[in-house]
């Protein structure tokens, strides 16, 4: 059963955490430090857990004016675009593959055009992502922006060389107009991320995670599932030839097999001769029409720091299952995971 409680001013609180201030032995002044608070404020909480408790601790701790709204599995709704993935409970048709592959197929081009970013930052989406404050969302936008700018600053010449390697061996990108990640999407990532490590007890800012990332320059290139391997094996080299290094490889086909990843992928960091590194995903139609039509829209759901601990867990089963759709290619497990 899921175990959390979330105020409405934005903290989030583990109560499986042994230093959680309503169960454990912490207390809300640390938690609400440099927060914005209300002064009636309202927590919701995973069902099983005795609202009663929520209240009489924040009483105690001058914290008064408290009402309970039951946020358990059994309540939470998926949106319409949602739900019937959802419900498909990992299990598709052949009628509804072959509708994936399609769009992945529809959407492969190795046409480049100028890169168009976002008019504005959406605030909402990247408080929602970390739970953020107000200043603690502009903090990471401010982040977002000097990333986004030296990321553009570097994306051309990358392209280019990525699309000679990709092409060389005939095979296509994907996604290509959305090669750069957008801010608002970059901001939500790095407040995330630190709060992520935060919550483990480790000091890290959004400075550190902005520091951390690795992906504002993304690429996804589809590769036949018959030459999948080959074809790997070409464009690394040919990227090589050009001055590239690839500093870090994850084989999520290995990962897949041993229950440590949903998708199958095989995802690859690159750095240029000055150290600037960025990502370069490889894909066979399959594995990407999975990926774009079932399992991201699931993935985004399961991180949010508002979802029920149960529900993450039946969405990555979920996933799991439908990674039983891709096909292995042939040697795909030669290509070795480092970093």
């Amino acid at each position: 059963m899921a175990n959390w409680v979330t105020l409405r001013n934005g903290v989030h609180i583990d109560l499986d955490d042994p230093n959680n201030p309503i169960s454990g032995k912490g207390n809300f002044s640390s938690f609400f430090k440099g927060k914005e608070t209300t002064k009636e404020k309202t927590a919701k909480s995973s069902k099983g857990f005795d609202k009663d408790r929520v209240k009489i601790a924040l009483n105690a701790q001058n914290q008064p004016g408290v009402s309970i709204v039951s946020n358990s599995s059994s309540s939470f709704k998926y949106d319409d675009k949602v739900k019937p993935i959802v419900d498909t409970n990992g299990k598709l048709t052949e009628t509804q593959l072959k509708d994936a592959d399609a769009v992945i197929e529809d959407r492969m081009s190795n046409k480049v055009k100028p890169f168009k970013k976002e008019d504005k930052v959406d605030m909402s989406k990247v408080k929602s992502r970390g739970n953020l404050t107000d200043s603690e969302a502009k903090e990471t936008v401010s982040l977002a922006e000097a990333v986004y700018s030296k990321a553009a600053k570097v994306e051309p010449q990358i392209t280019k060389d990525v699309l000679s390697a990709v092409e060389g061996v005939g095979a296509s990108m994907y996604g290509l107009d959305y090669r750069l990640k957008q801010p608002t999407s970059m901001a939500g990532k790095i407040g995330g991320d630190a709060k992520d490590e935060q919550a483990k007890g480790k000091t890290f800012s959004f400075k550190d995670a902005a520091d951390d990332i690795k992906d504002a320059v993304r690429y996804t290139t589809v590769i036949d599932e018959n030459n999948f391997t080959n074809g790997y094996n070409k464009i690394k080299a040919s990227m090589e030839a050009k001055g590239y290094k690839e500093v870090r490889c994850k084989n999520y086909y290995e990962l897949y097999e041993t229950g440590d990843s949903c998708q199958k992928a095989v995802q690859c960091s690159y750095q240029n001769k000055d150290g600037y590194t960025f990502e370069l995903q490889f894909h066979t139609i399959r594995s990407l029409g999975i990926k774009e039509n079932y399992n991201h829209k699931l993935y985004e759901i399961s991180r949010e720091k508002t979802t029920p601990k149960t529900e993450s867990e039946k969405l990555n089963a979920i996933m799991t299952s439908f990674g039983t759709y891709v096909n292995n290619p042939k040697d795909v497990f030669t290509i070795k995971s480092h970093k």
